[in-house]
């Protein structure tokens, strides 16, 4: 399959259609969208088919010659791809933000936008969405005089996979997230925006579908026409209470709230490791859990509009305490003349701290005997014993926290 484009001029088609072909090895090619700063300067964007792939493309026009398709990916797409670009804006020769969606290898979808600016497209930018939503869709996007001030509607996936129309904001080249746009009096999912146009201002229309139900079901057109406001204020007053593997985060709300404050967005960052969404909060205070004992943390809050924008994130750092290492676990009990040698294996958890000793007791025949070794060390001998006697054996681990529960028990004979 193969894609067409042409010119229309004083209400007619002018020029002779111009034929583009997939490259790579791919079976066919499909433009959706197309956007012209100028009558010989435009870009089309769609999708290139191969046997079990689709790879976003676009093509570009400059002074009336239509270049060749070029494949662009996001560098975390799965190894067999499902990508495509459903839209794009140009603000001027060269300058144009293309939108679309991709799918990792998990099957989540997402969405995301690329931008040329000067000829040059850059990198992949995935568009943030909320944390109780997935699978998004963008649509359409429309940019206002720079390529740093764009709009995106499509819709969000809820836990169910019903469709809920949704738009984002960039401002200063920064997305704020997709939110969920307001729908008519009885609208139903699905529903989802198809296309946008805005212009200065920023002032943009939108237009798409919803469903209905009883009498009338059945699948309605809507638009709708906005004022895109300023993104929030970012909260003041951090502050981050540690206790066991949760911390505590409290807040002020922003001067700024924008067009009105949503919902806070929480994040927890292990310093040198990943980052975690630890979900929406409504109010000024949310308890973040399952942070491991003894890391260090930076924890932020982002301010979320009803529009979608967001702040810049406050952060805070919280150092986890330890906790009492996981019990050790007994290996082997070697019976030697008048004594015991114990060999044991380290905690599957050091609580966050490392193990500063282990401690030994045997307790044979009523009598307790009590070892101490390092933390290095996994073996220990007790001398002195009773030979025949029988020693039951328990290991514990200590970290600067304290001491662990003791390892299942085991018995061993002292040998004469």
């Amino acid at each position: 399959m193969h894609s067409v484009v042409d010119k229309f001029s004083s209400g007619a088609l002018t020029g002779s259609p111009q034929e583009l072909s997939p490259i790579g090895g791919n079976v066919g090619i499909e433009l959706g969208s197309i956007s012209c700063a100028t009558s010989t300067s435009c870009v089309a964007v769609g999708a290139q088919a191969g046997q079990i792939t689709e790879r976003a493309t676009y093509v570009e026009e400059n002074a009336g010659v239509w270049g060749t398709s070029v494949i662009v990916a996001n560098p975390k797409d799965a190894s067999n791809p499902s990508e495509y670009l459903s839209s794009v804006s140009c603000v001027a020769s060269a300058d144009c933000v293309a939108a679309g969606n991709w799918v990792d290898k998990n099957g989540n979808g997402f969405s995301e936008t690329f931008t040329e600016a000067g000829g040059v497209w850059g990198h992949a930018v995935d568009v943030p969405l909320p944390s109780n939503f997935n699978n998004p869709f963008t649509d359409g996007i429309s940019c206002v005089a720079t390529t740093k001030s764009c709009t995106i509607v499509g819709a969000l996936s809820d836990k169910n996979g019903a469709l809920h129309a949704a738009t984002a904001q960039m401002t200063n080249g920064k997305w704020g997230q997709l939110a969920i746009a307001g729908i008519p009096f009885g609208a139903i999912t699905d529903h989802e925006l198809l296309g946008v146009s805005c212009a200065a201002g920023v002032e943009c229309t939108a237009v798409g579908y919803y469903n209905t139900a009883g009498a009338t079901a059945g699948t309605e057109a809507m638009g709708a026409t906005w004022v895109t406001g300023t993104p929030p204020g970012s909260v003041t007053g951090l502050h981050a209470t540690p206790n066991g593997h949760t911390a505590h985060l409290t807040w002020y709300a922003p001067s700024n709230i924008g067009v009105g404050i949503s919902h806070f967005e929480i994040t927890a960052t292990l310093v040198g490791g990943a980052t975690a969404d630890k979900g929406p909060v409504v109010g000024l205070a949310a308890t973040v859990t399952k942070l491991a004992p003894g890391a260090t943390y930076r924890l932020g809050v982002t301010s979320v509009a009803d529009d979608g924008q967001v702040s810049a994130t406050a952060m805070v750092t919280v150092r986890m305490p330890a906790t009492v290492p996981s019990a050790p676990r007994i290996t082997s009990v070697v019976g030697i003349a008048h004594g015991l040698r114990t060999t044991w294996s380290a905690p599957t958890s050091t609580g966050g701290a490392s193990i500063s000793g282990y401690k030994v007791t045997m307790s044979c025949g009523g009598a307790v005997r009590t070892a101490h070794f390092s933390g290095t060390t996994h073996q220990g001998t007790i001398r002195g014993l009773a030979a025949g006697s029988s020693c039951v054996v328990r290991v514990y681990a200590s970290n600067r926290a304290g001491e662990s529960p003791p390892s299942p028990p085991a018995t061993g004979h002292p040998l004469a």
